[in-house]
């Protein structure tokens, strides 16, 4: 639509616009992880409270290899004296620890991996009001000649 105003000898248009399609895309090369994620939603917490949550995810593997998983502190800063978190895929066991090791690194082969994802806690006596919504809280990488490894 073009609108078109004369004020004192002048000519003004006023176009107007707007989007008729939206596009959105995710090309997935076949290198790449697959994850499905488990997400896990405390709820409201307080001071002092405990407790253990159990949730799975998928893991595919793309190709055979070093996978660090990291547990991001970021998130939990503040809010917890204890998180402890067990990680069952395959037959192997990997645990990462706030206060402690926070990374580890597995050898997997190629393939698809149904992941129990184990975490326990506890909300430190000193914890301040804090919101946290789907941020990411274990990552998962493969490791190689050409990645960063830590």
């Amino acid at each position: 639509m073009l609108l078109v105003m004369v004020a004192g000898g002048i000519v003004l248009a006023d176009q107007v616009s707007g989007n008729l399609a939206l596009i959105s895309y995710n090309v997935n090369q076949s290198q790449s992880l697959l994850i499905i994620p488990a997400n896990f939603n405390l709820g409201n917490l307080t001071s002092g409270h405990a407790g253990t949550v159990t949730e799975n995810a998928t893991l595919t593997i793309p190709t055979n290899g070093t996978y660090a998983f990291k547990l991001d502190k970021d998130t939990l800063k503040g809010a917890f004296s204890q998180f402890n978190v067990t990680i069952k895929l395959g037959n192997q066991t990997v645990i990462l620890l706030l206060h402690g090791r926070d990374d580890v690194h597995v050898n997997l082969t190629k393939g698809t991996y149904t992941v129990v994802i184990i975490i326990s806690y506890l909300v430190s006596s000193h914890a301040h009001h804090r919101v946290v919504e789907n941020e990411p809280l274990i990552t998962v990488k493969q490791l190689g000649n050409d990645s960063e490894e830590t």
